[in-house]
């Protein structure tokens, strides 16, 4: 069975405009009568020097607006009569438009994210204050965004100023994120819409990394893989920095340089997900490089998988938040000491925390528009009770450093991790992952066939695999098309079909035997050439070889020749001085 790509006509699953002027509704219901609530949207960020990262919208701003531009602030006035919904925003601006993208400017905020009215966001030192006077409360996050708290601060001190003239300022502050976060705590059906497909093709990019993933690669390379599988099939972003971690890499538990080869005998773990529409998905797989765990890999998994199976029974509507937690912590210690890394008694080992060496995160987290979501995890100091509508992880794991000289040394470098992603239902709960395989023999059907394959794959060409292990041919080949349009023969044609079939076989012999002797052809006059080649190689070598001997000759006769003349010279004005001396001799004896 092939598992075809989403096609991109085909709709992802979004948040309707009612929904978000519903959430709206239902945060002004919980506010105090006579209140007012502020809330600024992200900034934009310099990543560095000029350039900036992409823009994200703070996930309180968009789960009350769905609007993504910066340089915006949401106000709720519930129960005021010129409207409850106020927006101040960038104002329409062609020039800069043309530079960083269409703005929908105070019209298009009313008219299409139900705001009903907005302003400039230029002008809201002029405005603000006059909605901040006279309000009993203020709910906003202070401490969060520093400079925009100093200037709600400064308007405040505004209405405190004129205080005497009449002015009444806000006497409370309440933080909006008590709210809002226990609101986001509480998934709608359209939120698990969302989730629920950007699990999916979170768990196909899971897939593809083990179809892929062979000894030699770097860890990067296989990172890659699972980002074209996010993009391709529409979500925006990787919901956070990604860990690929290959060896002793998978003992490091945020460990996000991804930049070391992956070695033959390796387990790697990859924690990654896929943001969709600003729902995160979240997802950690652990599996051997090379398609086979060795016995103490096998028996360490088995230990977390185990766990894991444990934690998901608790999960369910009454239940508390710490049980799966607990649950994978009895499981895993059982396992050291079944293992002989841990030695004592369990209840013993436990209370200690004996396993913290090997075990020390919590099971899970919250999971939402924020990977590690927003919602208490305590109320009135009693752990969660959990509802219908929450979305968690489920994620124990085993670390052994490969420094870890209290373990034998077979145990040392070994990092597991296995995480799925759960929804409380109103019966149990609902694991948004299960797409992705995690049993050591579905892991081992997986990855062991694609190892004799994989050598002349190109991941680029692939536009599917099947659940088989084999890779899909797109639709427009030719070699599928004329396949898929052949029929089996009947039995009139099948003496016809045998002539063709003969024909066929000499016609490939005949042309066969043309090659065979053309290539016997070609080798031969290659041979005639190169020894042709060799020849004036060695002729040219000789003849330079004289020329170089007849020009040491000359040179040495040249040489000779000058010796002899220097000589004969010398030898005449010696003469000439000797005959000069007996003459000045004979002369003095005169």
């Amino acid at each position: 069975m092939l598992k075809q790509r989403q096609s991109p006509s085909q709709a992802l699953p979004t948040i309707s405009k009612r929904e978000f002027s519903r959430r709206r509704e239902e945060l002004m219901e919980q506010m105090e009568t006579n209140s007012i609530a502020i809330l600024p949207s992200a900034s934009a960020v310099i990543r560095n020097r000029d350039a900036e990262f992409k823009y994200r919208q703070d996930s309180d701003f968009h789960y009350l607006t769905g609007f993504n531009e910066p340089d915006s602030v949401l106000v709720l006035i519930p129960g005021r009569q010129h409207g409850q919904c106020l927006f101040f925003c960038r104002e329409r601006d062609p020039e800069r438009e043309l530079w960083d993208g269409y703005r929908q400017g105070p019209e298009g905020l009313c008219n299409h994210f139900g705001a009903d009215d907005a302003f400039p966001i230029s002008d809201i030192d002029d405005i603000l204050p006059g909605l901040l006077e006279g309000r009993d409360r203020v709910y906003y996050s202070m401490g969060k965004r520093l400079e925009f708290d100093k200037r709600i601060m400064d308007w405040v001190n505004v209405l405190r100023a004129k205080a005497r003239s009449g002015a009444h300022p806000p006497g409370e502050f309440s933080d909006l994120d008590h709210i809002v976060h226990d609101m986001r705590l509480y998934k709608s059906a359209a939120e698990l819409r969302i989730m629920q497909q950007a699990a999916s093709i979170s768990a196909d990019a899971h897939t593809r990394a083990m179809k892929f993933c062979r000894p030699g690669m770097m860890e990067y390379q296989l990172e890659a893989e699972y980002l074209h599988e996010f993009a391709s099939r529409g979500a925006q972003a990787a919901a956070y920095n990604s860990i690929v971690g290959a060896g002793k890499n998978a003992c490091i538990l945020h460990y996000v340089e991804n930049n070391s080869m992956i070695q033959d005998g390796d387990l790697v773990l990859i924690d990654a997900g896929c943001e969709l529409n600003y729902y995160a998905a979240d997802i950690t797989r652990t599996f051997p490089a090379n398609g086979l765990f060795s016995r103490e890999q096998q028996a360490l998994y088995e230990v977390v998988l185990a766990s894991q199976q444990a934690a998901l029974e608790t999960i369910t509507p009454g239940g508390h938040w710490n049980q799966s937690h607990d649950a994978t912590v009895t499981v895993i210690t059982q396992g050291l000491l079944d293992l002989g890394i841990l030695q004592g008694e369990l209840t013993e080992l436990i209370e200690a925390e004996a396993y913290r060496p090997f075990y020390m995160h919590r099971a899970g987290h919250w999971l939402g528009m924020d990977v590690h979501d927003v919602g208490d995890y305590k109320v009135h100091d009693q752990w969660r009770v959990l509802e219908s509508g929450m979305v968690m992880t489920v994620e124990p794991g085993i670390y052994i450093a490969a420094d870890n000289q209290s373990v034998a040394a077979k145990w040392r470098g070994i990092g597991i991790r296995i995480e799925d992603d759960v929804a409380v239902t109103a019966t149990g709960h609902q694991v948004l992952t299960d797409e992705v395989i995690k049993s050591v023999d579905d892991i081992h059907q997986l990855m062991r066939p694609m190892a004799a394959k994989r050598g002349s794959i190109d991941p680029a060409q692939v536009d599917f695999i099947s659940d088989d292990g084999h890779h899909a041919v797109p639709e427009n080949n030719p070699a599928k098309t004329q396949t898929a349009s052949n029929s089996k023969p009947s039995d009139q044609a099948k003496p016809a079909l045998k002539a063709s079939v003969k024909k066929k076989s000499i016609a490939k012999k005949k042309t066969s035997a043309k090659k065979k002797t053309s290539a016997k052809k070609k080798i031969s006059t290659k041979k005639k050439l190169t020894t042709k080649k060799k020849a004036a190689v060695k002729r040219k070598t000789a003849a330079k070889k004289k020329a170089v001997a007849k020009k040491t000759v000359v040179k040495k006769k040249a040489a000779v020749k000058k010796k002899t003349a220097v000589k004969k010279k010398a030898a005449i004005k010696g003469r000439s001085k000797s005959s000069v001396k007996k003459r000045v001799k004979v002369k003095n004896k005169r």
